[in-house]
């Protein structure tokens, strides 16, 4: 079993430091004060020097010991117990300091102590619980960041395939060792293997096809269409046309007699705003007209 001096002796000076660094960074980031990971800290820490085969109680003192060194580092004052408790307050409220709330702090009943934070036990409760929410969501960041510095400190160094600088990488069970530095290493690199840019290849592209001029084959109006295959010149003329192949009306042109008043009538609901039910009422009389003859 491994004593404490002799664990004590393991821990040289430039990896002491490391370590007070690695800790001050995640404690620094604690909110809304610096010993909000501290549990956190040396937990990791302790957890660390475990698995190299220290004993329970100098991984532990070894542990604390960083951990308060990267405190005074830090420039972080511990406060008195009372004044550490998540309810504590120097000054009593005028509103409830539960966000959803925020009623006017009541007066205390007779044999009630005094209310200095919450209006009611239910905004305690409900403040208290939304606290653990978040506490647990921080220390799990913190752990997170604790252990990806601790494996990329056990890491060895190697060149970015990018930029060439010296790294260490992340290794992660089931995943592939990481090739780059960071994300704008890997982002160029993958641009560099493309065939050609999107600018490029936009340039590249053939001009617009130019049609020639045809007539339409509603009005007979030259127009120059817009893609292969379109034979009238705007929308109107299109339903037009779509309407004498439902009535099977022949085409009225220049050469061709005026249609009688039944087919000029079906053409004018097209032409005008007519209500669908004048519509219909037309498209019978000419579809009667037509089957009478």
């Amino acid at each position: 079993m491994t004593k404490h001096g002799d664990a004590l002796q393991r821990m040289n000076r430039d990896r002491r430091q490391h370590f007070v660094k690695l800790a001050a960074q995640v404690l620094a980031s604690g909110r809304p004060t610096y010993f909000r990971h501290e549990a956190t800290v040396r937990h990791g820490l302790r957890v660390r020097f475990i698995s190299e085969g220290w004993g329970w109680q100098p991984a532990d003192d070894q542990s604390g010991d960083i951990t308060a060194a990267a405190l005074r580092a830090i420039g972080a004052e511990r406060p008195s117990w009372d004044e550490a408790q998540p309810g504590h307050v120097d000054t009593i409220r005028t509103f409830c300091a539960w966000q959803p709330c925020g009623k006017v702090m009541p007066d205390p009943e007779p044999g009630e102590r005094e209310r200095r934070k919450y209006c009611s036990a239910t905004c305690m409760e409900a403040a208290g619980n939304l606290r653990y929410a978040a506490d647990h969501r921080a220390d799990l960041a913190a752990r997170t960041q604790l252990w990806r510095d601790q494996r990329r400190d056990a890491a060895s160094e190697k060149p970015c395939e990018w930029c060439r600088r010296a790294f260490k990488p992340l290794r992660q069970a089931g995943r592939p060792e990481p090739r780059f530095c960071g994300k704008s290493c890997a982002a160029s690199w993958s641009n560099s293997q493309r065939a050609e840019s999107f600018g490029a290849i936009l340039r590249r592209r053939q001009p617009k096809k130019v049609r020639p001029a045809i007539s339409c084959g509603e009005c007979g109006r030259f127009f120059t269409p817009d893609f292969d295959g379109k034979r009238y010149c705007e929308k109107a003329c299109s339903n037009r046309a779509n309407i004498r192949k439902r009535w099977r009306v022949p085409l009225i042109g220049p050469d061709v007699q005026p249609a009688p008043a039944p087919m000029q009538s079906a053409f004018q609901c097209v032409e005008t705003k007519l209500s669908p039910a004048e519509q219909g009422r037309r498209f019978d009389a000419f579809a009667a007209s037509m089957a009478a003859e």
